[in-house]
């Protein structure tokens, strides 16, 4: 019960939490954003000419928004790395709590070894699609980026597919 309630606490995190990956250099003053799945740091993109010379520039305030509350990029700049990433994860943490509560209840409750595999089979399940939304770092955002890192959800996102991996080995024996 331990892992899954670490899992399930990893996974939101890393769903919701604005630091999935950060990007170094957007612009030519060496800016750094940082980009969850749901969420981007608010920034502001804007051009200045100095004696004949665009230079694009940013200015972030570090808050954490969502997509669509973004004016320097919103909801039409995800490409499809990072909407198969948001899909999963959302689907990841919707599934966390059902699962939470069947890893609960044969506490004070007595059930088959058919519900034992079965809730196996789901929390592998489980640790795959947060597997998968691992896929944002494929995105252009880092790809486009000069240096990109993943950050705390992304290593909260690794650490949720180990715990739901241990869950679903564990709850079968």
């Amino acid at each position: 019960a331990f892992s899954v309630l670490v899992a399930t606490i990893c996974t939101w995190v890393a769903t919701f939490d604005c630091s999935f990956f950060r990007i170094s250099n957007v612009s030519d003053r060496g800016e750094s954003i940082s980009i969850g799945l749901w969420t981007i740091e608010y920034f502001e993109t804007y051009e200045t000419v100095i004696w004949g010379e665009t230079r694009t520039s940013t200015l972030g305030d570090g808050e954490c928004v969502l997509w669509s509350k973004n004016s320097g990029a919103g909801v039409s700049d995800l490409d499809a790395p990072l909407w198969i990433a948001r899909i999963f994860s959302l689907v990841a943490s919707l599934a966390s709590i059902p699962l939470l509560v069947a890893i609960l209840a044969p506490s004070c409750m007595t059930f088959s070894s058919t519900f034992f595999r079965r809730l196996s089979i789901a929390l592998i399940s489980e640790g795959v699609c947060t597997l998968i939304s691992l896929s944002a770092i494929r995105s252009k955002w880092c790809l486009d980026g000069e240096d990109c890192t993943i950050r705390f959800s992304g290593i909260l996102c690794l650490l949720a597919v180990l715990f739901w991996f241990i869950a679903g080995c564990t709850s079968v024996c």
